[in-house]
């Protein structure tokens, strides 16, 4: 009899203490592509005043997101892609709605408000690159560059003013749908 007390009130401490503490060994009821899609978030857009942001090709993790239901920009193996979330019978599923072959396994967002793919040998080595949007601006002081993906699924590179009469002020520089990805 008391070995029943026990193991029940071990049963017990188990269920309670399992969804408060997440631990119950290999026993997820859900998927690990769950895992990696509520994990995945990034923000909108990335403001690069500067020096700039590296991304290494990453088939999981977006650079830009839009949200859970939106749209989100990879690199992924050489290509530049922006996908559109939907849930069909309880899933999550992305389809790419644009694609870039830019090749390369890094893509810069650039302080001088150019986006460029580099083939590096290795984490600090960019010198060969093998794509760019042809957006390359003059540092100047007074500017930083927002790499910004919208609501509708597309990416756009903005220059905008620091300070000044125009302070704030966007000023378009490229966009992905007329805007092209140039091969060197």
């Amino acid at each position: 009899m008391k070995k029943t007390k026990i193991l029940s009130a071990l049963m017990a401490l188990t269920l309670v203490s399992v969804p408060a503490t997440g631990i119950a060994g290999s026993t997820l009821s859900f998927s690990n592509n769950a895992i990696v899609a509520d994990a995945a978030y990034a923000p909108s857009s990335r403001k690069v005043d500067g020096s700039y942001l590296v991304f290494r090709s990453n088939p999981v993790v977006p650079i830009l997101s839009t949200g859970e239901n939106g749209y989100n920009l990879y690199y992924r193996n050489g290509y530049m892609v922006i996908t559109k979330a939907y849930y069909a019978q309880g899933r999550r599923y992305e389809y790419n709605v644009k694609m870039f072959y830019v090749g390369g396994n890094s893509l810069l967002l650039q302080g001088d408000g150019n986006l460029v793919a580099y083939n590096c040998a290795s984490p600090n080595d960019f010198s060969r690159p093998t794509a760019h949007s042809n957006t390359w601006m003059y540092n100047q002081p007074d500017v930083y560059f927002l790499y910004e993906l919208s609501t509708s699924g597309v990416l756009h590179i903005y220059r905008v003013q620091k300070s000044g009469q125009f302070k704030g002020m966007k000023e378009p520089l490229w966009n992905s749908t007329t805007g092209k990805m140039y091969r060197i």
